[in-house]
């Protein structure tokens, strides 16, 4: 294993640990013991369930397809409302509050997430969402170096300067894989991979990503899960170091990671 003061972490947290503020609290203490250990750290965001809240509010269904959104003309405009402004605000301000010095920015910063439109699948057109084209990690880099921890909401951008969601797990693994990340985190309400998503005493400790291309999975998962596990099992395909997924409700599910293997989530090998 690598010693910390080698390592870049990219890690993603989803909509219901942003909008849990004891959660986000405690996660980003976290976050400042890691960079406290010489650990150079990413944090990719989306914030589906408050897109969804406010999009409702606003008049905007929302509408989903094998566990992805249809993102229309009026939903991008609150996506970019929603992401770059209220979730990527608030996270940089518990941030400041927990003593990590955080710059909120989206895939959209100096070209940082390059995208293109997606074209229609099985005769769904998802509207304004982009499938990743290319990854420029510069802006990433230089601030990690400089001890910075960027807070990466999940938006891109293509040639014409036109703006697009993005998958926020889609982003965090394009980023790892762009970085050469030395690990990836997914951090999720559930402790990784169940079998009974019921039991949360059911946990997969490892799972074989051999197993996930062929699909011999022997218990079923569904829904948004399908997609999340495809787009892991291929950034460790792609050079990322560790992929996992874990809970954000231990309060150690970061830190417990920096000097040892930790008992928590599903790792992918």
């Amino acid at each position: 294993m690598q010693t910390p003061a080698s390592e870049l972490w990219v890690i993603k947290i989803g909509g219901a640990m942003v909008d849990d503020a004891a959660a986000a609290r405690s996660l980003l203490r976290q976050v400042r013991e890691c960079v406290a250990a010489g650990i150079r750290v990413v944090l990719v965001h989306g914030g589906g369930q408050r897109l969804t809240s406010v999009a409702e509010r606003l008049g905007h269904t929302s509408t989903f397809v094998g566990g992805r959104r249809v993102t229309d003309a009026g939903m991008i405009e609150v996506a970019k409302l929603v992401f770059a402004g209220g979730v990527g605000t608030d996270l940089a301000a518990v941030a400041h509050g927990e003593g990590v010095r955080a710059v909120a920015l989206s895939g959209v910063a100096a070209g940082l997430l390059q995208v293109q439109r997606r074209p229609p699948r099985n005769g769904v057109d998802f509207g304004w969402v982009g499938d990743v084209t290319a990854v420029d990690p510069k802006v990433l880099l230089a601030l990690t170096s400089n001890g910075f921890v960027p807070m990466v909401a999940s938006l891109g951008v293509d040639d014409d300067g036109l703006v697009y969601n993005v998958n926020a797990d889609t982003v965090a693994c394009a980023i790892a894989v762009g970085l050469r990340a030395s690990r990836l985190m997914v951090m999720t309400a559930l402790d990784g991979v169940l079998l009974d998503p019921s039991d949360p005493q059911s946990r997969v400790p490892r799972l074989n990503i051999s197993t996930i291309r062929s699909g011999c999975l022997d218990f079923a998962i569904s829904g948004g899960m399908i997609p999340k596990l495809e787009s892991l099992a291929a950034a460790r395909e792609q050079g990322v170091g560790q992929v996992l997924l874990a809970s954000w409700h231990h309060p150690d599910g970061l830190t417990s990671w920096i000097h040892a293997e930790s008992p928590y989530g599903t790792q992918l090998v």
